[in-house]
């Protein structure tokens, strides 16, 4: 099937064998590789397309190569390699700075390098990307979108989401994962520092055929490392929660309660951790005065409001919100 374009860049005019010619810098899929099939190239007015002998997983990579190589005025299959090598970042090596001073003659080169490799596509731009991408079957490592997420530079979008749904097989993400479910959780977003502002000494593991009690500075863990083990499974990835109760000497279990509050009453059912959003996600089956129950899930924060103003309706933010793991 050979290679496909995915993504055009902005168009440039650049010298090819010794001509100077109209082209537009793109992003391609190498339809023959099964590894890694991305790749940037460049698209000649005439229909004839140059590209890097490099293959990546890398969507951030290929868009920064592209980027570089709409400020070359020169092109051949070195320069194109050269253009993906810098755009990994870090020491651009003798022989990359070099070949890519040849491409270029901008004074400011380095400058605009400099600038390249510190920024990310907006949002739109991020969404359009990982649509063509996925679309023309390339291999994403979305590893570096988790990152993104994790440090406040891609937004959680429904593109972004799924190409980390997809990636689940990928054996370095599930490394990084597991690194975040063992990382602790500030006093403010922890389900166990609200466990415990309720009152609650322990809470129940909701195995029905292994029941025991949980103390809730323990809750964040176990939760983040239930979400993660049952990742994708069908039927969800929740962790059921209990009030551990024991009373003349008999050892139980009883629901978690909020409230009543203007007549509605919150029990609280299970809870999850979305790995994308980093936050715990409670599911609350509602009871009003005169209706029927129902079940919603609630974010964290949205309950720790509720405790601080009782009085004020929960809004349910978190049921418009699709579960990473789940």
């Amino acid at each position: 099937m050979g290679m496909v374009i995915a993504v055009r860049g902005k168009m440039i005019q650049v010298i090819d064998a010794r001509e100077r010619e109209i082209a537009v810098p793109v992003i391609c899929v190498d339809k023959d590789n099964s590894t890694a099939n991305m790749t940037v190239g460049v698209l000649f007015e005439g229909g004839h397309l140059e590209y890097s002998n490099f293959r990546v997983r890398s969507a951030l990579k290929c868009w920064r190569a592209m980027k570089i190589l709409e400020h070359v005025d020169r092109i051949d299959r070195h320069i194109l390699n050269a253009c993906m090598s810098a755009a990994s970042g870090g020491d651009l090596g003798e022989v990359t700075r070099q070949t890519l001073s040849y491409a270029s003659a901008k004074p400011n080169l380095w400058m605009l390098l400099q600038e390249i490799l510190e920024s990310l596509p907006g949002e739109k731009e991020l969404s359009g990307l990982l649509h063509n991408l996925h679309a023309k079957k390339a291999i994403l490592d979305a590893r570096e979108l988790l990152k993104g997420i994790r440090e406040r530079l891609i937004e959680v979008t429904p593109i972004v989401r799924r190409l980390i749904e997809e990636d689940f097989t990928n054996r370095a993400l599930n490394e990084y994962l597991e690194d975040i479910v063992n990382e602790e959780v500030s006093p403010g977003k922890s389900l166990g520092a609200f466990f415990e502002r309720l009152g609650e000494e322990a809470v129940m593991d909701g195995d029905h055929n292994d029941w025991k009690a949980l103390p809730p500075a323990e809750l964040d863990l176990e939760v983040k490392r239930f979400s993660w083990l049952l990742r994708g499974r069908k039927g969800g990835s929740n962790f059921d929660l209990f009030r551990f109760t024991a009373e003349e000497g008999f050892a139980g279990v009883d629901q978690i309660r909020l409230g009543p509050f203007s007549g509605t009453e919150y029990v609280l059912v299970s809870a999850r951790y979305d790995f994308a959003l980093e936050i715990f996600i409670v599911q609350v089956r509602i009871h009003k005065r005169d209706q029927s129950p129902n079940t919603k899930e609630f974010f964290l924060h949205e309950l720790q409001a509720a405790v601080v103003s009782p009085e004020a309706p929960l809004k349910g933010e978190a049921a418009l919100v699709k579960g990473l793991l789940t």
